[in-house]
């Protein structure tokens, strides 16, 4: 065993007080907890001692098992849970349930991140809190989360952290700029017309909204969420694809099994490790087109032109291509293929159609013709949409720049001209 992992194995027993339990079982897996690049995580279970618990059965021991994630190079923890929500160890280990102020330093001292600086309190129930990613209480995106829960006996039963929690040393800090007078023209530009399902109404509600978006602080520039979130390795197509006539046959497809676990000869050597960032070459992107067709023209053999690829992107040691219809609709569930390709031989393995999402809808009535203008639905939307500061990461410069979060949580029904909650549909 490597000295390093030995060494977070013995301070973690020594750290919980884990005498009385035994190492079960560790492993290795791969998380993003840099803007940057992927980090390790030591994942390891710990299961009580037979010898510790003579009123035990072997399935309470299983019950009573304690996970526990470090980051592999900090040693900060990632998380930790009781498998039967079920805490015996030290009490003076964790904070009260009831002392807030000794929940977040607890939380600190576990994290290795700083309360105000780079996180911050967003919800608070009897048994559970959460908190999300902040630079100077200034929300972040792509955003890190925060959550604990305790039982109904008030003990600490699961802790856990995710994302990634910049700091300043990662932005440059400026006053914030954006008025009405700058950010209406372009929520005004960001009005559509979407259908909503109703089960109540038996019938696709037509309905102006505002799609949500980000602008630069100079108000120069929006960013969509799914451009910020996009991974490096992200390619933008533009690609109708067209075939002269059908193949016989269907896709043979594959079950997906993404690396997961890494051993930890792996991890140390950095040998066969899968970047998600490696670019793919142009000679590749006619290939995969190439592959993509051929399945079309199995599966899909009448839609010849019918489908638009918009984008090829690596994940989990995959190639995945995004197709959507050449003619859209306004429906709010997007009508789209996701195909998933082998990453060296470029073979399509297998493919998810949201078709089957959208049939769950067939009963619904198809929506009444909007009555009300975009014009008429802006007048009232506009007054209620929200712009917030918030720091959103720039792949460009690796830094995050501060823009604002232009949002609204109403519509107006295209037909009556109602002004409709969002959160009540």
């Amino acid at each position: 065993m490597n000295q390093q992992v030995k060494q977070l194995i013995e301070d973690t027993k020594n750290k919980w007080h884990l005498s009385n339990y035994t190492l079960e079982s560790h492993s290795f897996f791969q998380e993003k907890m840099d803007t940057n690049k992927p980090g390790f995580v030591l994942s390891m279970t710990w299961k009580p001692n037979s010898s510790a618990s003579h009123d035990n059965t072997e399935e309470d021991n299983e019950l009573s098992m304690i996970n526990i994630d470090l980051n592999l190079d900090s040693g900060h923890v990632r998380r930790m849970l009781f498998t039967s929500y079920n805490n015996d160890l030290d009490e003076s280990l964790f904070p009260n349930q009831e002392d807030t102020e000794a929940i977040i330093e607890w939380v600190e001292t576990q994290s290795g991140l700083e309360f105000g600086r780079q996180f911050t309190l967003t919800d608070k129930s009897e048994i559970e809190l959460t908190f999300q990613a902040s630079v100077d209480n200034i929300s972040v995106f792509p955003s890190g989360s925060i959550q604990i829960k305790f039982n109904q006996e008030g003990k600490l039963v699961q802790f856990s952290v995710d994302g990634v929690f910049p700091d300043e040393s990662q932005l440059d800090w400026e006053p914030f700029a954006l008025t009405s007078d700058i950010t209406n023209p372009i929520a005004q530009n960001q009005i559509q017309l979407i259908e909503i399902p109703s089960e109540e109404k038996e019938a696709w509600i037509p309905i102006f909204v505002m799609s949500s978006v980000f602008i630069t602080n100079d108000g120069k520039k929006t960013l969509s969420y799914n451009k910020v979130e996009q991974p490096q390795s992200y390619i933008w197509k533009d690609t109708v694809l067209r075939w002269t006539e059908p193949k016989e046959g269907k896709l043979p497809t594959v079950n997906l099994e993404p690396k997961l676990e890494f051993s930890e000869a792996e991890v140390f050597s950095q040998v066969d490790l899968i970047n998600n960032d490696l670019p793919i070459s142009e000679d590749h992107q006619l290939t995969i087109t190439e592959k993509i067709i051929h399945f079309l023209q199995m599966d899909y053999p009448q839609d010849s032109g019918k489908w638009r690829l918009t984008g090829l992107w690596r994940d989990a040691g995959y190639i995945f291509a995004r197709l959507v219809p050449v003619e859209k609709d306004s429906k709010v569930i997007e009508h789209k293929i996701t195909v998933v390709i082998d990453s060296e031989t470029f073979h399509v393995l297998n493919y998810v159609d949201t078709e089957e999402l959208l049939k769950m809808y067939d009963f619904l009535n198809s929506a009444d013709t909007p009555v009300l203008t975009e014009a008429k639905a802006s007048e009232k939307l506009l007054p209620n949409v929200d712009i917030s500061p918030i720091y959103v990461y720039d792949n460009a410069t690796s830094r995050y720049r501060l823009c604002g979060k232009l949002d609204s949580n109403f519509g107006v029904h295209a037909v009556t001209g109602e002004l409709i909650s969002l959160d009540k549909l």
